[in-house]
C-alpha cells in the first residue's frame, strides 16, 4: 500500500512538472530566414533601400537556398551598379530555378556589364532555350555576338528582336549597327530610318 502511494505522488508530481514546462513561454531565438526576407521586403517598400538591403543578407546567411531574398538582392545590387555583387545572386538563382527564363537574362545582364561576353553568350542562350522568343535575350545576345565580333550571328539575332517587337527603337538602331560592321550599308541607313521615326531622340 505505501509503495502504491509513493508510486502516485510520484507521478502526479512529474505531471505537474510536465505540464508547467508546456505552460511556460518559449525562449524566443535568433530571426529566421523569412523574417529577415518579409523585414526586407518592407523596408524596400518604405524607400529604405541599404536597410532592405542588409536584412536581405540576413536572411540570405540564414538561408542560402531561400529564393526571394535572392531576387530582391539582385534586383537592388543591378540598381546600384554593382553587377559583381549582382552575379553571385543570379548564380545562385539559376543553380535553385533553373526553368525561370529572368534568372538566366539577369545571370546574363550581369556578365555583359562586366564584359564578360562568353559567358553572357551562354547565359543569354540558355534563357532562349526556355524561351526563344524573348526579346531582351535576342538583343542582347546580338549586342554580345556583335562585341565577339561575330556580325552574322549579331544579325541574325537582332533581326529576331525586331520582328519580335517592331516597335522599339533601339532594337532597329543596334540592328543598323550590326548591318553597318557587316558592310550591309543601304539596310544598315533603312534600319537607322526606322530607329528616328520610333523615336526622333534615339
Amino acid at each position: 500500500m505505501r509503495g502504491r502511494q509513493l508510486f502516485l505522488i510520484v507521478f502526479t508530481t512529474g505531471l505537474a512538472g510536465m505540464i508547467g514546462c508546456r505552460s511556460s513561454a518559449p525562449i524566443p531565438g535568433p530571426p529566421k530566414a523569412v523574417d529577415h526576407y518579409i523585414e526586407g521586403a518592407e523596408l524596400l517598400q518604405q524607400g529604405r533601400r541599404q536597410q532592405a538591403m542588409a536584412a536581405l543578407q540576413e536572411a540570405v546567411q540564414a538561408n542560402p537556398d531561400l529564393i526571394s531574398p535572392r531576387n530582391l538582392l539582385g534586383q537592388l545590387y543591378r540598381d546600384a551598379g554593382r553587377y559583381k555583387s549582382a552575379l553571385v545572386q543570379y548564380q545562385n538563382l539559376v543553380r535553385l530555378d533553373p526553368y525561370t527564363v529572368s534568372n538566366h537574362y539577369y545571370l546574363a545582364l550581369c556578365y555583359h556589364f562586366l564584359n564578360r561576353f562568353v559567358e553572357a553568350q551562354q547565359a543569354y542562350l540558355d534563357a532562349l532555350r526556355l524561351d526563344p522568343r524573348d526579346f531582351k535575350s535576342n538583343m542582347n545576345l546580338g549586342l554580345v555576338k556583335l562585341a565577339l565580333g561575330e556580325n552574322s550571328s549579331a544579325i541574325h539575332y537582332l533581326k529576331l528582336a525586331s520582328q519580335i517587337d517592331p516597335k522599339s527603337a533601339p532594337v532597329w538602331a543596334n540592328y543598323g549597327v550590326a548591318l553597318d560592321s557587316d558592310g550591309q550599308y543601304s539596310k544598315a541607313e533603312q534600319c537607322y530610318r526606322r530607329s528616328l521615326e520610333l523615336d526622333a531622340s534615339n
